[in-house]
């Protein structure tokens, strides 16, 4: 994206601001307004941000949320233009200030932040509506992040769910209507900063950045049907627009409301006439003959007699939609609602197959998969760990450009990982996040992430900016090469490849510490896309250094990773272990020689129990390796895993990170979408 001075000098004229007498990393939610009058048809055009998260309305309707998941030095704007009629307008934000990050608090691990703080800049050429002049604010202490057991979870790194008391509620503050005459003055915390065009000492942590990416989009998502109400005296109906209201009894009771596909969104609830407490529970299974959700995260609202309304603050997610109540006397439920959420790719291929309806069913499954696990940023499941992983994004990453055409999110993935680059060379292998972790061979699937957006959109400046931190990696893998063997040694850290029985933590070495075929392969892979970028960048002494070690490595690995009696490629070297892995790198990055092709190219499809297999994360390369072949007829039989999902399960609407129910702890996985990318470019 492209902007000019202007754009620059519009949203940079504002100050942070905040609460006056209130300290900015306190968490919890605080509010804000700002009203203005308009006497003609205008144009208002103002650039937005928050610390932690925010919600922004015009006239009580949800016009943005933000920033956009990042590191805190990048903190991106929030670009809005709107047409306004004459007369009188409110501007109105929430924003949330997470808990502190740790492993136990219960903030979410992919939110990487500093503090309180709220930014608006801009207005109409009449109306300057920037902070925080004749902005008014306020502490909501109504709402409050629960903490992971109250909200029915050991462990939940997406992050928090809501509390609210309503009989602390300041009441329907986003209504021009309400009273803030008692509220604060908003005062000005720190200036602005756009990230390259500041100078000096900072009064402010936050270095803003323009605008990378395309806005999410919410659209209105039935409820599908009344599932099930422990109540005999509960009395709800579903409206044409799949809209539940009506009245929950007193006492006890749990209602289970079917969803017509997997929900990645925003909840409304607004009732009337009880005291007590409701809980608003999305689950991603159902357990006691699906009656009952399990793996829970919910919400606890304390209501009251007179009318609340309650938004979702952050986006939930899952397939189950219950109300578990304990009132003292029957509530009106005068709506509950969902919005679906997700990034705005803009529309998807459409993809139809008479011949084999069954592969035109995994595409859609594929589809809604991919559009659940996008959001701010690429995500590996939205239920349960919200994190942006570069093995998912890749995945993801390519299915985004090639059924939409759309770029932008996977050229800040690009940029989120290369600012997460470590001192020792190596990315971190999920990135925005507070828990520091460290896969070395997502580093390498990172470089491949780079070489895969330029072959689609040819943006040499991306490249040039990710070139160093690429050689860094490179660096690190190299510094272990083992003289021994030739192959590069044991990484560190994590060292994850896939989830399989015969690998302990993913583990292809088997935890002895060998350097594994896997990543050496992915090593090769990446020299061979940074060769090509030095060519391109004209980057000679790089150029034949990355061809040298291409030659070596993959001597190494045909001398100390190939068994002659089985004819396979190995995991490790002098060990038995053989798997779908290692020889589908093989062949993607031309290793295999040409009288050891065709027997890679068998173990991809051979069930021989001494060959591990892929999950459906790792089958992706599995399918690449057989279109690199011109193997349709294999392609076709590598896709089972998927047609065996939809076979047990016909309404199944996003793939799991196993296709194993019993072990599933994610019942909609990005890494599992990779069938969508393979039908559109092998046109199956």
């Amino acid at each position: 994206m492209n902007y000019t001075l202007a754009d620059y000098h519009q949203a940079g004229k504002a100050n942070w601001t905040w609460l006056p007498g209130h300290h900015a990393g306190k968490e919890g939610f605080y509010l804000f307004r700002k009203s203005f009058i308009f006497n003609k048809l205008d144009k208002i055009n103002f650039y937005v941000s928050g610390d932690c998260r925010f919600k922004l309305y015009l006239d009580g309707n949800l016009i943005g949320t933000g920033p956009v998941k990042s590191f805190p030095l990048f903190t991106q704007l929030l670009h809005l233009q709107l047409e306004v009629t004459p007369g009188e307008h409110l501007l109105a934000a929430e924003v949330l200030v997470w808990p502190e990050g740790w492993r136990n608090s219960p903030a979410p691990w992919s939110e990487m932040h500093i503090g309180g703080g709220f930014y608006l800049s801009g207005g109409s050429e009449d109306l300057d509506l920037s902070t925080p002049k004749g902005w008014k604010c306020l502490e909501d202490t109504s709402r409050r992040t629960l903490d992971w057991r109250d909200g029915g979870a050991e462990l939940f790194p997406a992050g928090p769910r809501d509390g609210v008391d309503f009989p602390k509620s300041p009441g329907n503050w986003r209504s021009m209507a309400y009273d803030d005459s008692n509220w604060a003055d908003a005062v000005a915390t720190g200036i602005s900063a756009i990230w390259g065009t500041s100078m000096g000492d900072l009064n402010c942590p936050w270095q803003l950045e323009m605008p990378q990416v395309a806005h999410q989009r919410f659209t209105h998502e039935p409820i599908a049907a009344i599932r099930h109400c422990s109540n005999a005296e509960t009395a709800l109906r579903l409206d044409v627009n799949g809209v539940l209201a009506g009245t929950l009894p007193a006492g006890k009771s749990l209602t289970v409301l079917k969803l017509n596909r997997y929900f990645t969104g925003l909840v409304h609830l607004a009732g009337k006439g009880a005291s007590g407490t409701i809980k608003v529970i999305l689950s991603e299974a159902l357990g006691e003959a699906g009656q009952t959700p399990i793996r829970i995260q919910h919400d606890i609202l304390q209501v009251t007699p007179t009318p609340w309304s309650f938004d979702s603050f952050e986006m939930r997610a899952g397939q189950h939609l219950a109300l578990e109540c304990d009132l003292d006397a029957p509530l009106t439920l005068t709506e509950l609602s969902l919005q679906f959420q997700t990034y705005d790719f803009g529309e998807f291929k459409d993809y139809q197959n008479p011949q084999d309806p069954e592969l035109e069913h995994i595409y859609q499954v594929g589809i809604h998969t991919a559009r659940c696990c996008a959001h701010d940023t690429y995500e590996d499941c939205p239920y349960f760990e919200r994190l942006q992983y570069s093995g998912d994004t890749r995945i993801q990453a390519l299915i985004s450009y090639e059924a939409t055409g759309h770029g932008a999110l996977g050229r800040k993935a690009l940029r989120d990982f290369q600012r997460s680059l470590m001192p020792c060379g190596l990315t971190r292998s999920r990135f925005p996040d507070i828990l520091p972790q460290v896969i070395p061979g997502y580093s390498l699937i990172w470089i491949l992430m780079v070489e895969d957006y330029d072959s689609y959109f040819h943006d040499e400046a991306i490249v040039k900016e990710c070139y160093t931190a690429m050689r860094s990696v490179l660096t690190y893998f190299e510094n272990r090469i083992e003289s021994a063997t030739g192959l590069s040694g044991n990484p560190g850290f994590w060292d994850f490849t896939d989830w399989q029985p015969e690998w302990p933590s993913g583990d292809a070495a088997r935890k002895t510490g060998l350097p594994t075929a896997v990543n050496n392969l992915f090593f090769i892979l990446a020299l061979q896309a940074m060769t090509r970028f030095a060519i391109q960048l004209g980057e000679t002494a790089d150029e034949l250094r990355f061809t040298n070690l291409v030659r070596r490595l993959s001597d190494a690995i045909n001398v100390h990773c190939y068994d002659e009696a089985r004819q396979s490629y190995t995991d490790v070297p002098g060990k038995p272990w053989y798997s779908r892995h290692a020889n589908a790198l093989a062949i993607l990055a031309g290793v295999a020689t040409d009288d050891r092709l065709s027997a890679a190219h068998a173990m991809l499809l051979t069930d021989a129990p001494d060959v591990t297999r892929c999950s459906l994360y790792f089958q992706f390369y599995v399918l690449e390796a057989l279109r690199k072949l011109g193997d349709r007829d294999g392609m076709y039989q590598a896709l089972l895993p998927w047609r065996e999902s939809i076979r047990r399960n016909p309404d199944i609407t996003t793939f799991p990170e196993v296709p194993t129910p019993a072990h599933n702890r994610s019942a909609c996985h990005a890494w599992s979408a990779g069938p969508v990318y393979e039908i559109l470019v092998a046109k199956l």
